[in-house]
């Protein structure tokens, strides 16, 4: 790997790495920090979920996020067989950590809507739009941890059709209220009460 290929400086969840093109093929190489690693485990075992501000993740980067990754991970090369040991300590989900997520994340989505309804008439379409995003966010979270997955980044919406305990139509909902936000308090009026229904429907599941 050359130099000029390498990423560092991202911020402390980001170790550092690189982005290829391998016979045409988009390649990003990303180190992990085995103790870091180890560390993470600890706490997501034990239901310890933090969210942290990381560049190119829009809503920041959850710590479990690192257990995610090993859990679905084709480990190649383990010679003194630590990854292997530490993927056998989250074969199952945890449920400390599935309380945690589902706990903290269904109460943000539930703040993000109450400043959505108390704004919608402001003519602050940013402000709403950015409590949108995080709310619908969250939303993503309390899906993936009630079906015992975890959020990686990319591909949400995708994963979330595939799964059976979901919201009915859910992308399409989402991307409605999305389409709604605008400077029309009338259209953001709607789009808060369609971004209501839905928190209550993830909620029920």
């Amino acid at each position: 790997m050359k130099k000029k290929h390498l990423i560092s400086n991202l911020g402390e969840w980001i170790d550092g790495g690189g982005s290829l093109v391998i016979d045409g093929y988009h390649v990003d190489i990303i180190f992990r920090d085995i103790e870091k690693l180890r560390q993470v485990i600890n706490e997501s075992l034990e239901g310890n979920v933090s969210i942290h501000y990381q560049t190119g993740r829009p809503h920041g980067y959850l710590n479990v996020m690192y257990m995610g990754e090993l859990s679905i991970s084709q480990i190649l090369l383990d010679s003194k067989r630590i990854l292997k040991a530490l993927k056998n300590r989250i074969e199952i989900y945890p449920e400390k950590m599935k309380h945690a997520i589902i706990s903290f994340f269904l109460f943000e989505s539930s703040f993000s809507l109450m400043f959505i309804e108390a704004n919608v008439d402001k003519q602050d379409s940013f402000y709403v739009t950015s409590h949108c995003f995080r709310s619908i966010a969250c939303l993503n979270q309390v899906i993936f941890a009630k079906t015992t997955h975890i959020v990686l980044m990319k591909k949400v919406f995708f994963m979330i059709q595939a799964f059976i305990n979901k919201p009915e139509k859910y992308k399409e909902s989402v991307e409605s209220v999305i389409t709604l936000i605008s400077s029309d308090s009338e259209k953001m009026k709607k789009a808060a009460k369609d971004l209501k229904d839905l928190v209550e429907e993830v909620k029920s599941l």
